[in-house]
């Protein structure tokens, strides 16, 4: 089967020097592999075709909508009457990319010697804009900035602002940044290859400034409405970056990680708990074995697979695994938990961890998930109520920790109850034996 060096989903770039084929993206039915080996399914004339690609780049385009309906966005900028109106950021703030299209077009009319005025909250500043601002201000555009509430549009011909430092009343041609929302298609194409996708619809589920198109699959990019436009700048130096990228990893194809990390088909329940947490889609099926499988040059090291596999089917060959106790560790306020223990007069608890702290607003973050390393490894906190803290809020601070660290177990899908917060009076101790005898056994 004939293999290219990039397959793109949407709009192809053409470089000359890489083999590639673009496919539209309601072609493209599954993709299965990693970087390097890709095998996408697609269906073309109701035929079904399989291709070999190294790389895939998804390269779609942003649904774009005037945030007025009846004011048009400067995308359907035409030879406009004088004076000329710019104006973003009227809902959300406008995106680096969009704003520099905007200061772009600004210049252009200027340059021609209309009047334009251009009126914004944020100018997103990059080394393009900044050059695009200079120049549109030499140009003559006149430059207004506003606070969200200043403004009011009168249809697509005038607007008023009011504010501490202006009054002014303009009537001209008004043309609004767009508003982008994501691809209808992007939401199945994550699925396909098993990629996640940001709260906003996008391929990426952060910014990544040093590596701006990444996705979190190696070999896989995403390209202008693909990701996020909160860290879009120069579409040109985008996909220089993204080619150029491609071209070093052909000639050097290797694991991230030294340690292989392999799946025993004969503990694999086929549940697909890993396949679902894994951040880098380096799981897949083997149909062949009937199990899960470790794609090696997807995989990145982060193991959060090995700690959730239920069925404890995922290990690091080679490495010999040691039945670790686990750590159990308890932190005691020591005006409330610490005193009833005193109380009890008992030492039935030698093998806990117990450290007292003068309030649990002294307890940071880092102390506790310094006893969470290990998936067998569960902290207990017990302070006192809050009307009874000495220490003002602390109690509320410790809480705050805590309740964090929990909503982060759960987004990685690690048990919540490995670190639990209860709450003691100095004269609890029947009630503080009860509870750590229950926590001791992994029942409370």
């Amino acid at each position: 089967m004939e293999m290219y060096d990039v397959v793109f989903i949407g709009n192809s770039l053409q470089p000359s020097d890489l083999k590639s084929i673009c496919v539209e993206p309601d072609m493209l039915l599954a993709c299965k592999g990693e970087l390097g080996n890709f095998t996408l399914r697609i269906q073309k004339e109701k035929e079904t075709q399989e291709i070999k690609t190294r790389t895939v780049i998804i390269n779609l385009l942003d649904i774009r909508e005037s945030p007025l309906a009846e004011v048009p966005t400067w995308d359907e900028l035409q030879e406009p009457e004088e004076p000329v109106i710019f104006l973003q950021d009227l809902k959300d703030l406008t995106p680096a990319q969009i704003n520099g299209k905007g200061l772009e077009l600004a210049r252009d009319l200027a340059q021609k010697g209309k009047s334009v005025y251009y009126f914004y909250r944020s100018l997103r500043f990059n080394r393009r804009n900044d050059e695009l601002y200079e120049k549109a201000r030499r140009a003559g555009v006149v430059f207004y900035q506003y606070r969200n509430g200043d403004l009011e549009v009168k249809g697509s011909d005038g607007l008023i602002c009011e504010s501490p430092a202006m009054e002014l009343e303009l009537h001209g041609t008004i043309f609004l940044a767009p508003d982008l929302k994501p691809n209808m298609q992007l939401e199945r194409l994550a699925r396909i290859f098993n990629i996640r996708i940001s709260p906003e619809g996008y391929l990426q589920v952060e910014n990544v400034h040093l590596q701006p198109t990444y996705t979190g699959k190696r070999g896989v990019y995403a390209l202008e409405g693909a990701r996020n436009p909160a860290g879009r700048t120069d579409p040109d130096q985008e996909e220089a970056f993204t080619l150029a990228e491609i071209r070093s990893l052909l000639s050097n194809i290797n694991p991230l990680t030294e340690e292989e990390r392999v799946v025993d088909a004969e503990k694999c329940a086929f549940c697909y708990t890993c396949y679902r947490v894994c951040s880098h889609g380096a799981l897949e099926p083997d149909w062949e074995e009937d199990a899960m499988k470790v794609l090696q040059i997807a995989c990145q090291g982060c193991d959060t697979c090995l700690n959730v596999c239920p069925a404890g089917a995922i290990s690091i060959e080679g490495r010999e695994e040691k039945k670790k106790e686990a750590n159990l560790k308890v932190f005691m306020c020591e005006n409330s938990a610490a005193t009833a223990l005193q109380r009890l007069g008992k030492n039935g608890f030698s093998d806990l961890d117990i450290e007292n702290v003068p309030c649990l607003g002294s307890l940071k973050k880092k102390d506790l998930l310094q006893h969470l390393q290990k998936s067998e490894d569960r902290v207990l906190v017990l302070g006192c109520f809050e009307e009874a803290c000495k220490h003002l809020f602390g109690e509320r601070w410790g809480d705050k920790s805590v309740k964090d660290i929990q909503k982060g177990l759960k987004a990685l899908h690690f048990k919540e109850d490995r670190l639990t917060l209860l709450r003691l009076s100095p004269r609890m101790e029947k009630d503080l034996e009860k509870i750590l005898s229950l926590w001791k056994e992994g029942n409370l």
